[in-house]
């Protein structure tokens, strides 16, 4: 489903919105066995710092080094388009991630929060993921569009 949303080429700033939530949710899946060509398709879509990343997961097994089932969450992700240019759109994105379908917490308490400030270009094969910086996650929240459906 990642590789067909990619080749779609929805070069407009909501397709950008829309691959990296794909993006996110895939490179921070994980079942104890990891979707066989997910890293491949991670690394295709890669570039700059965040190709680094991408090449740094397993390519089987889990990268969280357990048992569990992770995911970063769109359903309580938050976005926003910082600037959107025909050769690139920066997005601002920041959503819980999940341990075991629940929130993942290091105290039992306060939810992890993934996500970033990232840079977006458009290629022949479709969106690729160019860089990835860290963003104020507090006010993306506050300010931020929800992803419309989540998930």
């Amino acid at each position: 489903m990642f590789n067909k949303l990619r080749a779609e080429k929805n070069f407009t700033p909501v397709g950008a919105v829309e691959f990296l939530g794909a993006y996110q949710q895939l490179s921070t899946y994980s079942d104890p066995g990891m979707a066989v060509g997910a890293r491949d398709a991670l690394i295709a879509a890669s570039a700059g710092n965040v190709l680094e990343r991408a090449t740094a997961l397993p390519s089987v097994g889990n990268p969280f080094g357990d048992e569990s089932s992770h995911a970063f969450s769109l359903y309580t992700a938050r976005y926003v388009i910082e600037s959107a240019k025909p050769d690139q759109v920066v997005v601002a994105l920041t959503g819980y991630l999940l341990k075991d379908g629940q929130p993942s917490s290091t105290d039992g308490q306060h939810g992890i929060r993934g996500g970033g400030l990232f840079t977006l270009t458009p290629t022949d094969d479709g969106w690729q993921l160019v860089n990835g910086a860290t963003v104020d996650a507090a006010a993306v929240e506050r300010t931020g569009s929800p992803f419309s459906g989540g998930c």
